[in-house]
This record gives structure tokens, C-alpha cells and sequence, in this order.
């Protein structure tokens, strides 16, 4: 047994590959995903009546004209489909007297799988009758108890309609998906130095110091109310409303009362986040997003703005502004943040670390007091 590497952007492609071994092949099997006259096309004239076909109807990506030809072309052909499955092999066939050729990889019958594509196959060279050999004709028998042979255009009438329905609906969801892409806002990572450049002269840096000072008062009244013993709502709000004026969030203090009532819960989320403020930001905040839930009016932004006063390198803040601004900017559109779920975190989280390490940020807390800022100057509606 012997095997040789075949590739599109080396000699030999597998177009010669497929032609060179037609030309001298008593018995031909092609099993492909898909089949279209590009590729076809540029075997078209090598194959014969020793040639069986099957063929994956799934996607619609097989052209009912492309099996037209072969039908014409004296090979037998089956459309392969079961139900829940994708047809999706590719392998080629060919046997030589006692010899036996197999190529087996990631190439459809279309022109870019053949020739141009990125495309790699293991081409494997053994004798009629081994055990390969034989494998290969155990797993063809399972194709054929799946496959409806396709004698003429009666048969393929079928598949036609709904080949010709799906192109024609996927053709308008092409030309909306374009359209919708070419008005949407391109990323453009010199922008981004410049907003950051503008950001930095309109003393962004300087404000941002401020705010730094204002977490720091939040962080000492949080270490206060889990350290002392809060056994009412009145003591929780004597920590917590100025706690709520430290992250300026008008409204934390709006809904300060109903909040209030669950005061143990809020407790134990920031201990959590404490206890844990060196761990990895999926773990504090799936370890917290539950509590978060069981509380009305205490959501993702409150949640994250805590975590990152506790650790601004590692923990991001999720709210309003920054995700419209990200959108803005052309990053990924985000669910707000009291939708997050632990994987959006770790998405979110990720990107906004990127973003630091790019603008040269020293923590994910500028990068939200930036978003902030560019949220005022170009993305608020």
C-alpha cells in the first residue's frame, strides 16, 4: 500500500490526478457531496459507461444539469440522501485490472474543488480484493440501501422543483445579505486610533483617574458591608446608596428599595466576586449570573461593574453604552447585558481585553470609560 499527498496549489492537482487515472481505468466509483458543471466539465469527456456516480442532494448544491449530462453520458448515477444525515464523502475509485486507486479527501465535482480551491486528498494505491478494498465496497453497499438510481429526467423531476425553488429563495436571501452588509459599519482599526488619539486630548485620561478614585470609595464600602453585620434593609441602604453614587448610576439608586430586600443576595454576590477576584472571569461570573437573576433591578452592568472594581485587569463591564458602541464601531452585536449568558461573557470579555491590548489601555476599565465617552460624542442616538 502506498499513499502520495494531492493538493490544488501543487502538481499534480487532483484534476489530473482524476483524469490521468480515467484514462486508464477498467471500473470507476465516484461518491461526492456535490456536483456541478464546472467541475464536471472538466472530466466530462474521460468518463464512460464504467463509471458509477453517487451523489448528495443536500443543500441543493448538485445541479439537476450537471446529472443531465452524466445520464448522456452513458454513467449510472444515484442520488444518495438519508434522512437526518448529510451525504458528504469524497472519495474517487478506481480499479485497473488488479490494481486499485483511491482517492479519498476534501474535493467536490465542482471547478474550484478540482483545480483552484484549497483542497487536500490522500491518494492510496492497493490490489482488488484487500482489506481496503473491500471496506471501501462494504461502505458502497450502504450508499446504495440509501440512494435512488437515476435513469432519466422523470426521476429527477423532483429534485429539479426543489433545486429550482431553494436557488430562487436563496438568490433574495444572497442579495438581502449583501445588501445588508455593504450599509453595515466596516471596522476599521485606524479609526480606532484616532477616536482613541481624540479621546486622550479631550482628557479622557484625566476623567478617567476621577472615576478611579470613585471605585475605590465603592470598593471600601463593599469590604464594609460584607465584613459587618447587615441584618436589615435599613443598614444594607446605609452602605449601598452611596455605593450606588460612586458607580454614578442613577439607576441603582432609583430602585434602591426593592433592591434592598434582597440585600442577603446582593451580599453574597459581592463575596463571591471577592473570595474569587483573582479567578477567571467565566468562573466569578457564572458563579454570580444565577444570583444576579434572582434579584429585579440588579443586572449585568451592576454585576460586571463590581467584578471589575475588584480586578479592572481581568473583568470587563457590560451596559448599554459599550454595547452600543461596539456595534457602532463595527465589533459584533451583543444581547444587553442582562441577557448575557456565561459564553457571551467569555466572548464579550475576550474582545474587550483585545481592544485594551490594542489602544494600549492599562486596564478593561478604560476601555469601558472610553467606549463611554465615544458612546456620548458619536453613537448615542
Amino acid at each position: 500500500m502506498t499513499f502520495q499527498i494531492i493538493t490544488n496549489n501543487r502538481r499534480p492537482t487532483h484534476l489530473r490526478v482524476i483524469n490521468r487515472l480515467l484514462d486508464t481505468s477498467d471500473e470507476v466509483i465516484i461518491c461526492v457531496a456535490f456536483l456541478k458543471r464546472s467541475g464536471l466539465d472538466l472530466i466530462l469527456d474521460r468518463l464512460s459507461e464504467n463509471c458509477t456516480f453517487y451523489v448528495g442532494t443536500d443543500y441543493y448544491l448538485t445541479e439537476p444539469l450537471a446529472i443531465k449530462k452524466l445520464l448522456r453520458n452513458g454513467s449510472k448515477v444515484y442520488l444518495t440522501k438519508k434522512v437526518k444525515s448529510t451525504f458528504h464523502p469524497k472519495i474517487y475509485y478506481f480499479r485497473q485490472g488488479n490494481n486499485i486507486s483511491i482517492l479519498a479527501g476534501s474535493a467536490n465535482i465542482t471547478g474550484g474543488g478540482l483545480d483552484t480551491n484549497f483542497e487536500v486528498s490522500v491518494l492510496i494505491q492497493i490490489e482488488k480484493n484487500s482489506s481496503v478494498d473491500k471496506e471501501f465496497k462494504a461502505m458502497i453497499e450502504t450508499y446504495s440501501s440509501n440512494s435512488t438510481q437515476i435513469t432519466g429526467d422523470i426521476q429527477l423531476s423532483q429534485y429539479e422543483r426543489e433545486f429550482d425553488t431553494y436557488r430562487k429563495k436563496h438568490r433574495k436571501a444572497d442579495k438581502e445579505f449583501k445588501d445588508e452588509i455593504e450599509n453595515t459599519h466596516k471596522l476599521d482599526l485606524s479609526q480606532l486610533d484616532r477616536f482613541v488619539k481624540e479621546y486622550v486630548a479631550d482628557s479622557g485620561l484625566e476623567r478617567f483617574a476621577e472615576r478611579i478614585e470613585y471605585y475605590k470609595t465603592a470598593k471600601r464600602l463593599m469590604n464594609s458591608i460584607t465584613k459587618n453585620n447587615i441584618t436589615s434593609p435599613n443598614d444594607f441602604l446605609y452602605y449601598y446608596e452611596d455605593i450606588a453614587k460612586s458607580f454614578h448610576s442613577s439607576g441603582l439608586l432609583r430602585g434602591k428599595k426593592t433592591l434592598a430586600k434582597k440585600y442577603k443576595t446582593i451580599i453574597s454576590i459581592i463575596r463571591i466576586i471577592q473570595e474569587n477576584k483573582s479567578a477567571d472571569p467565566v468562573l466569578v461570573f457564572s458563579k454570580t449570573l444565577p444570583l444576579m437573576h434572582s434579584v429585579k433591578g440588579f443586572g449585568g452592568n451592576a454585576l460586571t461593574e463590581i467584578m471589575n472594581t475588584y480586578n479592572p485587569n481581568k473583568y470587563s463591564i457590560a451596559n448599554g453604552r459599550t454595547l452600543k458602541s461596539l456595534s457602532k464601531l463595527g465589533f459584533a452585536e451583543y444581547p444587553t447585558a442582562n441577557n448575557f449568558s456565561v459564553d457571551t461573557y467569555e466572548d464579550y470579555n475576550t474582545l474587550i481585553t483585545e481592544i485594551a491590548i490594542a489602544c494600549k489601555f492599562k486596564d478593561l476599565g478604560l476601555v469601558d470609560h472610553f467606549l463611554s465617552w465615544y458612546y456620548e460624542n458619536y453613537a448615542k442616538e
